[in-house]
């Protein structure tokens, strides 16, 4: 391998979109450090290539002698030197950390091993809502071109222990670019000197709940000079850290709560008693806490029709007590990875919820209708061209604005909003290939879920489903999972469906998947599901998971599904038709009067 994997033109694309609204919009500051000893021949691969938009860069100096200071400032004139007092890493990275003064941190290697241009990446996910942004070199999009193979079999022996010990799903333990905001210092409470600073703030950050996403990441070699790292005596280290961390994880807890209780909820300087917000306290790769403890919850009603006065998340500041924590708002999690092969030409670029019914995507009509009845929270298992979804929803709130800008990097000025944006929590994440199944991309967003049960849908359908009364019959009868049952479209096909074996008027016997025969009452699957979350027992993160087979069919034989019977409408966007057919729909009545039955549709009476 010799350079980072060409990206396609859709990831392009959306890496592009990033750097380009966080150049656009007011950004955090963000401090970028780099610890450097007798790096200035690599310090030209990496300085100038360090976006414009990063408020400072702090250089780190172990007391080099071969010119870096005078290197980086012919480089960068505005960067900041300070100067290492002790020895390793990880003293110099804390001493960085200790002088930056932006809301964000990032970490970079000076030896050209890390790739400037990601920082976008790790700021964005930052942004959007995480508070620790990790880099992985095997995650998906990830790479490297600068590790042994005993360097990458080690690896793997520490992410195994660490997911033995510790749970969550990391997929590189010892990798050093990372990005966080500051306000996490105290509770990370660094203390390591060597490379083993990154297996610790990774391994704190997991346990003590902070919401941590896995950025894809690709490591170049070393341009010039040796590294210093000594596979057998740092690897021992990184043991020893792991099993310490292990140890003293209780002490770690107790900070974290106190910590998040006195931490400001933007990174800034706003009070969090003065502005009344409210943040998650959700960990994006590691599960809802992160520390071992399982959590019950008490039962939740059906946020209000109007969800006002409700946080579209989670928990409050305030210091929580360990026997009663108030529960999250529901999530609703949205499938939104396929292909749509069936729909091309239209998604021969776009992926299928985002193809245009009556001049939104699909995908807004059905967020939507659940935001109308107080649901606002929403997560988003992306896949086949994922990062056009992302596109949408970051420049969502551009698009209602009339704005001035002077090109080519001059500030954005707002003029006017034309409407309001909705008031919704969105959540992004890559759930794989799109040939990566339906089950295996809900069970990989487990981690994104921290309420009790959650709602789930398809991005590919129209209904006027009473979220409420569904909501509330799934918290009636105490089962794992509810889903949708609407009736067989007048003239369709069974076979296109999966149909549901109904016995006792709401207990589904058994799930007939699509395509497997026309067995099955007269019902089929219309999706909004309700899952509570051992569900996720049913599921496996295996690419070949279909939800709608082997889980949703063992949780039919295990009498854990029940069926909301909904007469209303209900349609699902397949083909060019079914597309044609909404168009039309939701241009003549608009999305909040759908209450014709679906089989009318269907038949086409509406012309």
């Amino acid at each position: 391998m010799t350079g980072p994997p060409a990206l396609d033109g859709s990831r392009q694309r959306g890496r592009n979109a990033v750097g380009s609204l966080l150049t656009a919009m007011v950004l955090p500051r963000v401090s970028v450090v780099v610890p450097a000893l007798n790096e200035a021949m690599n310090l030209p691969y990496v300085l100038p290539l360090i976006p414009q938009w990063v408020s400072e860069v702090i250089l780190v100096d172990g007391r080099s002698t071969d010119g870096t200071r005078d290197m980086a400032r012919s480089l960068r004139s505005e960067i900041k030197i300070i100067e290492q007092d002790g020895l390793g890493k990880g003293d110099a990275l804390r001493a960085g950390f200790k002088a930056a003064s932006g809301d964000i941190i990032v970490m970079l290697d000076a030896d050209g091993s890390g790739l400037p241009g990601e920082i976008a990446s790790f700021v964005g996910a930052l942004v959007a809502g995480a508070d620790f942004a990790k880099g992985s070199r095997f995650a998906q999009g990830g790479g490297t071109e600068d590790i042994t193979t005993f360097r990458r079999l080690g690896n793997k022996g520490f992410v195994l222990m660490t997911r033995l010990l510790f749970g969550g799903h990391y997929t590189d333990l010892c990798y050093g670019y990372n990005a966080f905001w500051k306000r996490h210092l105290a509770l990370l409470d660094l203390d390591a000197d060597g490379f083993e600073i990154e297996t610790m703030m990774n391994l704190r950050a997991l346990y003590c709940g902070l919401k941590v996403v896995e950025i894809s990441s690709f490591e170049a070699k070393r341009r010039f000079g040796d590294s210093r790292l000594r596979p057998v005596p740092d690897g021992f280290r990184v043991l020893r850290t792991v099993l310490w961390e292990w140890l003293r994880r209780p002490s770690l807890r107790h900070l974290a709560y106190e910590t998040r209780s006195e931490a400001p909820a933007d990174g800034m300087t706003n009070s969090p008693k003065d502005s009344g917000i409210t943040v998650p306290h959700t960990n994006g790769v590691n599960g809802p806490l992160a520390n071992g403890d399982v959590v019950l919850f008490p039962k939740v009603a059906a946020p209000a029709v109007d969800g006002a006065s409700q946080s579209p998340v989670g928990r409050s500041l305030a210091k929580p007590s360990r026997n009663s924590r108030p529960a999250p708002q529901p999530q609703v999690v949205i499938l939104c990875g396929g292909l749509g092969s069936r729909l091309r030409p239209l998604t021969s670029v776009l992926p299928k919820p985002l193809v245009s019914v009556a001049g939104r995507p699909i995908l807004w009509h059905t967020m939507n209708h659940y935001a109308n009845h107080g649901f606002k929270n929403f997560t988003l298992c992306l896949g086949y061209n994922g990062d056009l979804i992302k596109d949408y929803f970051l420049y969502e709130q551009l698009r209602s604005m009339d704005l001035r800008i002077r090109l080519p990097q001059g500030p954005l000025q707002v003029l006017a909003s034309a409407h309001k944006p909705p008031d919704w929590h969105v959540t992004c994440i890559d759930t794989g290939d799109p040939v990566v199944q339906t089950g295996a991309r809900l069970r990989r967003a487990e981690h994104y879920i921290e309420s009790p049960y959650f709602l789930c849908t398809y991005g590919d359908a129209i209904s006027d489903v009473d979220l409420g009364a569904l909501v509330a019959f799934h918290q009636s009868h105490g089962r794992a999972a509810t889903v949708t049952g609407v009736p067989l479209p007048y003239g369709a096909d069974v076979s296109r469906f999966g149909s549901l074996v109904i016995k006792d008027e709401t207990r589904v016997e058994r799930f007939v998947e699509k395509g497997n025969g026309s067995e099955g009452s007269d019902y089929i699957n219309g999706g909004f599901f309700v899952f509570n979350r051992n569900v996720f027992d049913y599921l496996s993160s295996d690419d070949d998971c279909v939800l709608e087979r082997s889980p949703i069919e063992r949780l039919a034989a295990d009498d854990h599904l029940r069926v909301f019977k909904h007469h209303g409408y209900w349609h699902c966007m397949d083909t060019p038709e079914d597309q044609d057919v909404l168009d039309r729909v939701l241009t003549s009545e608009g999305s909040a009067d759908l209450g014709r039955e679906t089989s009318q549709i269907l038949a086409g009476v509406v012309e």
